[in-house]
């Protein structure tokens, strides 16, 4: 079920160096938030990824809001107010680095804007995905080593000529919970490679900056340094920053932890971020161990790692329809173990994921089917299926399968 959300609406531009609000041209209200922006770096277009986490190398706001204000709107550029910035070095191995924004509108009325700056596009292309699918009429790119001397597709996909604008402006729709998705692809390895852009949301419901903010204290994360920026970008840093069970611990792990985790604590969500991103990063058995199924994974292109993906946009999506498909099934599993079932069984999570994570719960499930064939043929299954499998993790599998007619959609994971 649903969360009930907030009827009103905001608008929220993810870029600014620093959680904050400003006036635009117009005199209207922006909403700084570059925390809830989640950045990565990967191997390939849409699989591959690790977390991108140091500022410099990533995908990062531009520019500080409280500088703009002194000033002021006549001695800047207005439209590049809260922008996301991208520079490559010519160092840099990856080719590819990607931010990933969530959003949601119950009215369906919601609507993501894209600018991009055909002036600041060096030795690039920037994709764009919907909720895991790729807009290949909505591109910009720029030869290697020069600026703006691409062609460039407007949202109709029209080809316009080199000097025709100056930006792409595209605009999507928001309907309830949709994830945009930024990518930024070097043509030219070993040389400098940048990119500059703004994404909003508008008229979306404020539940959106709610829970990213408050809820999961995601505004303890936007003052901007780079610190910040890399416990925000962490999903291994969240985790070890829960499980530390004093300020000592939270002190070693990073500055931000002590109080991002007395903030989360107090807003009641720490319990099942803490199974969330547990479920996700530890480990189950992986198939080599259990010799089952060892060729080669093939990711699906946009499928879902949960290594890296954005634990608290999921939470704010879906964490609480998987809780309480948990509280029901679960059979006295704990909540993470529980999560790491969903994931394990769910069709759209990376092969290579499960092949590190679900060797377990792959295991019962070959186990479990090679019984039932056995047992239609009216053969004796004998004890190595006992063996093979705890009771837990017989367990886990049936909560694994009635979960997968319980939970719908993104939320499945």
């Amino acid at each position: 079920m649903e969360k009930a959300k907030d009827p009103t609406l905001v608008n929220l531009v993810f870029g600014g160096d620093k959680h904050g609000n400003a006036v635009s041209a117009g005199n209207k209200r922006v909403q700084m938030r570059p925390e809830a922006v989640k950045t990565q770096v990967c191997e390939e277009p849409s699989s591959k990824c690790s977390e991108c986490n140091t500022k410099a190398s990533c995908w990062r706001g531009s520019m500080d809001v409280s500088a703009l204000s002194k000033k002021g709107n006549s001695m800047i550029d207005n439209t590049r107010l809260g922008s996301l910035k991208l520079d490559v070095s010519d160092s840099a191995t990856a080719n590819y680095y990607a931010a990933e924004m969530w959003a949601s509108c119950g009215s369906g009325n919601g609507k993501w804007s894209l600018i991009i700056w055909r002036d600041t596009i060096v030795n690039g292309v920037i994709k764009l995905f919907v909720d895991g699918s790729q807009q290949k009429d909505k591109i910009t790119y720029a030869k290697p080593g020069q600026k703006s001397s691409g062609w460039t597709r407007n949202t109709k996909g029209r080809k316009m000529s080199r000097n025709a604008a100056a930006k792409v402006d595209l605009e999507i729709a928001v309907v309830k919970n949709t994830r945009l998705r930024v990518l930024f692809e070097r043509l030219t390895a070993g040389q400098v490679a940048s990119a500059q852009v703004k994404v909003k949301a508008s008229t979306v419901d404020e539940y959106v900056d709610e829970c990213m903010g408050v809820t999961n204290c995601l505004v303890d994360l936007g003052d901007g340094s780079d610190s910040a920026f890399r416990f925000r970008n962490s999903n291994k840093i969240q985790l070890n920053c829960l499980k530390a069970t004093t300020d000592w611990q939270r002190d070693k792990v990073s500055g931000h932890c002590k109080v991002w985790e007395k903030c989360v604590s107090n807003s009641g969500i720490a319990p099942k971020l803490k199974a969330l991103l547990g479920a996700a990063l530890t480990p189950r058995g992986s198939l080599a161990e259990g010799k089952v199924n060892m060729q080669e994974f093939n990711d699906a292109e946009g499928c879902v790692d949960p290594n890296v993906e954005d634990a608290e946009s999921w939470s704010c999506e879906c964490v609480d329809e998987m809780t309480e498909s948990c509280n029901e099934l679960r059979q006295g599993v704990p909540l993470e173990t529980c999560f790491h079932s969903i994931m394990c069984g769910n069709t759209n999570v990376c092969e290579s994921w499960k092949g590190d994570h679900c060797g377990e719960f792959l295991l019962a499930k070959a186990s479990q089917n090679k019984s039932a064939a056995l047992t239609r043929r009216g053969a004796k299954t004998g004890p190595d299926a006992s063996i093979l499998i705890s009771h837990r993790t017989k367990v886990e599998q049936n909560v694994g399968d009635s979960l997968d007619s319980s939970l719908t959609g993104k939320c499945a994971l």
